[in-house]
């Protein structure tokens, strides 16, 4: 993912990582060796002015620094454990404590990969799925409870396959 932006993009992509598992050319890379050295380099990313960040797995330590980065019209790129797209809100939720309303000001996708086994094959493959948040879907989600705003997401996800 991130060779495809580096390459078609030309914008400047940082990420911070803990530690850098493999070097990408043409991506600015800031290797960390603790917890706290990770999070503050997250926090200071803005300083940078970065077009795209890549934060290695979401915390919650990281995860509102994430969102900041966001809302600075910043791109942010990360992983997180989650059962789906939509679940990906409700994780969001738990390490923010942000309501529905702001995190999906701040997606604009979600991108999912669960490992399945292929038995005919005798192999584990991936399958992908993916929740894409434009404009109209952003503005009927606004203001929605949270029960009904995870049955859209839902909905959205399986209709974005």
């Amino acid at each position: 993912c991130l060779n495809s932006v580096i390459k078609a993009k030309r914008r400047k992509v940082v990420s911070v990582e803990m530690p850098v598992e493999q070097l990408l050319p043409g991506l600015e890379q800031i290797d960390c060796t603790s917890a706290d050295e990770y999070d503050e380099s997250v926090t200071a990313l803005l300083r940078q002015n970065p077009d795209y960040v890549y934060i290695t797995e979401m915390s919650e330590k990281t995860a509102n620094s994430a969102i900041r980065i966001t809302n600075t019209g910043k791109v942010v790129i990360s992983t997180l454990h989650a059962n789906s797209c939509a679940d990906t809100f409700s994780r969001l939720q738990d390490i923010t404590g942000l309501s529905i309303d702001k995190l999906v000001q701040a997606v604009r996708c979600v991108l999912y990969q669960a490992l399945v086994r292929d038995e005919e094959h005798d192999r584990v493959v991936p399958r992908n799925s993916m929740l894409y948040l434009d404009d109209n879907r952003k503005q009927q989600l606004y203001g929605l409870p949270y029960g009904e705003s995870l049955r859209l997401l839902k909905e959205w996800e399986e209709s974005d396959e």
